[in-house]
């Protein structure tokens, strides 16, 4: 079976979807599609360190580089892709917080079947 892939630039996509906050790790996307980036809030002291994986767990391949770390300090972080990473499982999200502080991280990604983004 041959799978094609739609190229796609960027949020401006009628598909494209942002998943709601998420503050530990967990599986948040279902289904394949196009990973393009995240949006995070850190909570102004403690360093975030983030994985995403194209898996239902933490055990699938690695879509960014390992152990990414973001600055607690800096409230507002954003990575993103261009035109985004494929991934054919989903994506889980492994976070960890230093110093048990806070986060909340958002996925934009589209799946390879739009129909069934609501």
């Amino acid at each position: 079976m041959v799978t094609t892939r739609k190229v796609l630039y960027g949020g401006g996509h009628p598909g494209c979807q942002i998943t709601t906050g998420v503050s530990a790790s967990a599986a948040v996307v279902t289904g394949s599609g196009v990973f393009f980036g995240l949006l995070m809030k850190c909570d102004g002291t403690n360093d975030v360190v983030l994985n995403v994986f194209d898996s239902a767990s933490a055990a699938g391949t690695k879509l960014i580089p390992t152990d990414l770390v973001f600055d607690g300090t800096v409230l507002a972080n954003a990575l993103s892709f261009a035109p985004g990473v494929n991934f054919d499982t989903g994506l889980y999200l492994e976070i960890a917080v230093a110093g048990g502080g806070a986060t909340e991280i958002q996925l934009l990604y589209i799946l390879d079947d739009i129909s069934s983004v609501h």
